[in-house]
């Protein structure tokens, strides 16, 4: 409240492929997402980079598996042609 913040966008992951966040049911990340989505404060975060490593299996990284949070994918508004990361 006294810095006026409107929303937090979160950045990281632990690297993992996670299918539920019950696993996370007391971690202190979630008390404070869960603090700020209280406060009417969305918070957005990475899925995750780790499609490739995990096989393309379905997943997501943690913090951004919690259902507290808001999570996002990057994805292209144009044909941008071919693309082929170092890591798949």
């Amino acid at each position: 409240a006294a810095h006026h913040i409107t929303a937090v966008n979160i950045s990281m992951s632990d690297g993992g492929n996670h299918l539920s966040d019950l696993d996370f049911a007391g971690h202190r990340f979630r008390k404070l997402i869960r603090t700020l989505r209280g406060r009417r404060v969305p918070v957005v975060v990475a899925a995750g980079n780790h499609y490739f490593k995990y096989r393309s299996r379905q997943g997501m990284a943690f913090p951004a598996i919690l259902r507290e949070s808001d999570s996002v994918g990057a994805v292209y508004d144009d044909d941008v042609g071919d693309i082929v990361y170092k890591n798949g």
